[in-house]
């Protein structure tokens, strides 16, 4: 498919940029450590899909008293590489890690039923272009977590913000949808860009909360907390203050 070939090649190509300018922890990984801690067991298994960076392990390294097994999955195998090199520098001797180039919706049909204890997708379930494949991916993720166990998830947001910045990309998808040259729906939206080649475009569909919602209950889910995250990372029940949104989701039925 164009659209992951076209974020493979842009992620492959610039690397570097993106591996060392995600360095910051943020409201998810605060999150995720509280999340692996409540877990009453001597080994904890994670699937991050779509990591980018490792700074979701590096603040997992505070979790002394458990033995983690991070499973990591991403197209881009230049970020992956750097990834694991840095791991290896760290030497965290309570986390064992797999790096693993694949695209998501192939991987997640490789595991065994149960397999993970927690589901981690940062800013890259947004890159899903069908309706059919994001309730595919959400029906495996219900397969292959263990019972009374959850998926964390972030996406891009409608806001104000996010509307001036990209206003015009939003009106190029807009005018393409009216005059029929285009499949997608206004959400989905194609940003441009730079890379050191030429100029790539980069695939979002950006979730609102009652489609994350339906999304979820189709799939089995339930939903524990959904909401929007402000530019601190805050939790927020405004759209208008919206950088990201939350979506947290149990299986326990």
């Amino acid at each position: 498919m164009a659209i992951k070939k076209d974020l493979q090649i842009f992620y492959d190509l610039e690397a570097d940029k993106y591996a060392y300018t995600r360095k910051k922890h943020r409201s998810e990984a605060e999150l995720l450590l509280e999340e692996v801690s409540k877990i009453e067991k001597k080994t904890v298994k994670i699937l991050e899909l779509g990591c980018g960076w490792w700074r979701f392990l590096e603040i997992l390294s505070n979790i002394k008293d458990k033995k983690i097994q991070y499973v990591w999955v991403d197209l881009s195998k230049n970020l992956l590489e750097i990834a694991n090199k840095d791991f290896k520098k760290k030497k965290i001797e309570n986390i064992k890690a797999e790096f693993i180039c694949d695209d998501m919706s192939d991987y997640i049909q490789k595991p065994k039923q149960e397999s993970f204890d927690l589901i981690v997708c940062i800013a890259s379930f947004q890159h899903i272009p069908t309706l059919k494949e994001r309730i595919f991916l959400l029906k495996n993720f219900y397969r292959i977590l263990n019972y009374d166990w959850k998926v964390i998830m972030t996406n891009w947001s409608f806001s104000l913000r996010f509307i001036k910045k990209y206003l015009k990309v939003i009106m190029d998808g807009f005018l393409k949808q009216l005059f029929r040259h285009w499949k997608f729906n206004i959400k989905d939206i194609e940003i441009p860009r730079k890379s050191k080649k030429e100029t790539y475009k980069r695939y979002y569909h950006i979730f609102t909360l009652k489609e994350l919602n339906n999304l979820s209950r189709l799939s089995w889910f339930v939903v524990s907390e959904l909401c929007y995250l402000n530019k601190q990372w805050k939790r927020s029940t405004e759209i208008k203050e919206a950088k990201n949104t939350l979506l947290v989701i149990n299986k326990n039925i």
